[in-house]
């Protein structure tokens, strides 16, 4: 399936006033991964050689559980998230995670003080956080943007264009809670309903 380059780069633009170029055809395929400008917030394909010297890779694909846990957040989820803020700032928004990477032992605290929030009732309990087994926040691919702060406009406009970046909003019950589901670009799949 051929794209139009025009419309990779409609989709990929935060809140720019830069006007693409011509349209070209690109077999998307060929796209290798993805650059973003942590300053200006544009993101586009890359079909050759590597990002510029002010682009992060922001890969092609969905970020997933690793094959051990980190002890930060995933570098390229850090970067697609990086990118994001530029694209907020410029389009007049505020992001700042306010939880991200948590290890399995916080994980595993803030479960257990939910669950005798609900009196052990683990289900109602796993609606609003995961067990550490079941969280992405210790395997570094989960962030919190802009809870506590009141600043939900922020979140609100990284829901609407997180997936140019590759970051989506998971549950319906949590407006802070953002994740790389896709590759930047691609459409956020259906939000769940909550955590569990």
């Amino acid at each position: 399936m051929k794209l139009r380059l025009v419309a990779i780069c409609g989709l990929l633009f935060a809140t720019s006033s830069v006007v693409p170029a011509a349209a070209t055809t690109v077999d998307p395929s060929t796209i290798i991964d993805y650059c973003g400008n942590s300053q200006t917030g544009v993101v586009q394909p890359l079909t050759s050689g590597m990002c510029l010297p002010n682009e992060y890779s922001l890969g092609n694909a969905p970020i997933s559980r690793g094959d051990s846990r980190p002890r930060a957040l995933i570098p390229q989820f850090n970067r697609r998230y990086l990118v994001a803020k530029a694209a907020a700032r410029k389009a007049g928004y505020s992001l700042r995670i306010t939880s991200g990477y948590r290890s399995y032992a916080k994980q595993n605290y803030l479960w257990n003080r939910e669950v005798q929030k609900f009196n052990g009732n683990k289900k109602l309990a796993s609606r609003w956080v995961l067990p550490p087994s079941k969280s992405n926040h210790p395997w570094g691919i989960a962030i919190d943007v802009n809870y506590g702060n009141g600043s939900r406009s922020g979140a609100k406009w990284l829901e609407k264009n997180g997936y140019k970046f590759g970051l989506c909003r998971r549950y319906k019950n949590e407006w802070w809670h953002f994740e790389p589901l896709v590759a930047p670009g691609t459409h956020c799949p259906a939000m769940e309903k909550y955590a569990s």
